[in-house]
C-alpha cells in the first residue's frame, strides 16, 4: 500500500497547541518586551506633552474629577460639622429648656394685672389740650425690655435653671384702654409658676418704690392674680417641631458620612496609561509570538507528530521520548503542560529503551543484520543503538549517519535484512525523511518502525 499517495497533509491541532505551549518561556519573553516598549512610548508621550505645556484628554479629565473630588469632600466635611454643631444646640436646648418640658394639654400659668394709676396733682397741672394719656408712658417704663429689667438670680436659685432658659417662660401683656399690662409665667408645675409670678411682682413693686422724683406720681396695684391650666397647641407644634429638627440634623449627618464614604478619588491617568498599555503590549507581543510559532509549525517542513510517519508512510512508531528536558529553567511548568496535553511520558529513559527493545523484538522476525539510521545525530543514534542493541538476543543492530548525506550508510542499507530510522521531533525535515523512504523503498528493505527523539 503506498500511504505517501494517500496522505492529505493536514493541521493536527493536537500537535499544533503543544508545539506552541512549549514556547511558553519566549511567548513571555516577547510579551515583556512589547510591554516595555508600548509602556515606555506611553511615558514618553506624557513627558512630552508635559513639555510642551499642553495636557492630554485623559490628564484634563483627571484634574476636574479631583476637583470635584475635593469640593464634595470638603462640602460634605463642612456639613457635618455645621449639622453637629446644631445638633448639638438642640439636644442641649431641649434638654434645658422647661418650656419643652410643659405638658401643652395641661400649660400651667401664673399671671397677675397689675393697675397703674396717676396721682390727681400730676393731672392739675397737665396741659388742657394733651391728646396722649400720661398713664401710657408710665405703661411703657415697667413693661419696655421687661425681662431685661427683671433679677434673675432668685428665680435661678429658685428652680435650678439658667435665665437664658427662663426668659422664655415669661409674657407681658399691655392694655392701655384700662391703664393695666399683664405679667404672665409658664412652668412644668403651677406651684413653681406661682413662685417666680410673686417674684417678679416683688421686684415691680420695688422698682415703683425706687423711682425717682422725676417720673410722674402714680400708684400700682394689682388687681387680679390666678393660676390657669389650659390647652395649648401651638406649645405642642412648637415642641414637636424641635424634636424633628434633632431627627433631622441626626438624618442629614448620616446622609453626609453615606456620601463621605461613597466618594472614590480619582486615580492619576499616567499610571492607568502606562498599565493599560503594558497589558496590551504584553498581549500584543504574546499574540505576535505564538502567531508566528503557528506559521513556523506548518510550513517550516519539519516533524512536529509522533503519528506523522505512519500517517504518512504507515511505519510503526516503536518509541518517543519526551521532549522537555529537565535541566531546562522551570521544568515544572513544561511538565504540567505535557499533562495538560496529554503528551507526557511517563516511563524513565531506561523503560523507553525497555519499551523499544521489545517492540523491535516482536517484528524483526527472522531479520537478524538491522540498520539503525535517520537524519538526527548521529552520536543519538549511536546512543539509542548502544542501549538496545544488548535487549536484542541474535540480532545485529548497526548505528549509522543519515544516508542522504552518508554514502557508506547506503552501502550498509544494501546488506542489512531490515531498517529502524531514528527522527528527531520539531528538526528532522520531512523531505529528508521522505528522501530516506525513497532509499529505503528502492532496495526493498523493510522498515521496522521509527524512534522519535
Amino acid at each position: 500500500m503506498d500511504y505517501e499517495e494517500k496522505y492529505e497533509a493536514e493541521i493536527d491541532l493536537s500537535d499544533l497547541l503543544p508545539y506552541i505551549l512549549f514556547k511558553w518561556r519566549s511567548i513571555i519573553a516577547v510579551g515583556f518586551i512589547f510591554a516595555v516598549l508600548l509602556g515606555s512610548y506611553k511615558i514618553f508621550r506624557d513627558l512630552q506633552s508635559q513639555s510642551d505645556g499642553v495636557q492630554s484628554k485623559e490628564f484634563r479629565e483627571y484634574e476636574i474629577a479631583l476637583a470635584e473630588y475635593q469640593l464634595a469632600e470638603t462640602t460634605y466635611e463642612r456639613n457635618i460639622t455645621d449639622f453637629q454643631v446644631r445638633l448639638t444646640q438642640q439636644e442641649t436646648y431641649m434638654e434645658k429648656s422647661v418650656l419643652m418640658q410643659v405638658d401643652p394639654y395641661e400649660k400651667p400659668t401664673a399671671s397677675a394685672d397689675i393697675f397703674l394709676k396717676l396721682d390727681e396733682t400730676e393731672w392739675g397741672i397737665l396741659p388742657d389740650n394733651v391728646n396722649l394719656d400720661p398713664t401710657d408712658s408710665l405703661i411703657r417704663v415697667y413693661t419696655s425690655n421687661f425681662p431685661s429689667t427683671i433679677d434673675w438670680a432668685p428665680i435661678e436659685a429658685l428652680t435650678g435653671r439658667e435665665a437664658i432658659y427662663l426668659k422664655e417662660l415669661l409674657s407681658v401683656g399691655t392694655d392701655y384702654n384700662s391703664n393695666t399690662f399683664t405679667v404672665g409665667v409658664v412652668y412644668s408645675n403651677g406651684e413653681t409658676a406661682q413662685q417666680i409670678l410673686d417674684i417678679i411682682v416683688g421686684q415691680i413693686m420695688a422698682k415703683y418704690h425706687g423711682m425717682d422724683s422725676d417720673v410722674n406720681k402714680h400708684t400700682i396695684s394689682i388687681v387680679n392674680q390666678s393660676l390657669a391650666y389650659t390647652i395649648d397647641n401651638a406649645l405642642a407644634n412648637t415642641q414637636k417641631n424641635n424634636a424633628d429638627a434633632m431627627a433631622n440634623y441626626t438624618q442629614s449627618i448620616l446622609d453626609c458620612r453615606k456620601g463621605l464614604e461613597g466618594l472614590v478619588l480619582p486615580k492619576p491617568p499616567s499610571g492607568i496609561g502606562f498599565l493599560k498599555y503594558s497589558i496590551l503590549g504584553m498581549a500584543a507581543g504574546a499574540f505576535l509570538t505564538c502567531m508566528f510559532y503557528g506559521m513556523v509549525y506548518i510550513f517550516d517542513g519539519k516533524l512536529h507528530g509522533e503519528r506523522e510517519l505512519k500517517k504518512r508512510y504507515g511505519y510503526r512508531c516503536l518509541g518517543a521520548f519526551s521532549a522537555t528536558s529537565p535541566k531546562k529553567i522551570l521544568y515544572g511548568i513544561d511538565r504540567f503542560f505535557e499533562r495538560l496535553t496529554k503528551t507526557s511520558v511517563k516511563m524513565t529513559e531506561e523503560e523507553i529503551y525497555q519499551f523499544i527493545s521489545v517492540n523491535v523484538a516482536n517484528l524483526m522476525g527472522e531479520y537478524k543484520n538491522i540498520l539503525v539510521t535517520g537524519t538526527t545525530d548521529v552520536n543519538k543514534i549511536q546512543k539509542l543503538t548502544a542501549a538496545i542493541a544488548p535487549q536484542l538476543e541474535g540480532a545485529v543492530l548497526t548505528a549509522a549517519a543519515d544516508m542522504n548525506h552518508t554514502p557508506s550508510t547506503l552501502k550498509m542499507l544494501a546488506l542489512c535484512d531490515a531498517v529502524i530510522l531514528v527522527e528527531e521531533k520539531h528538526k528532522s525535515l520531512n523531505a529528508d525523511v521522505r528522501k530516506e523512504q525513497e532509499s529505503v523503498c528502492s532496495l526493498g528493505k523493510p522498515v521496522l518502525g521509527y524512534v522519535l527523539l
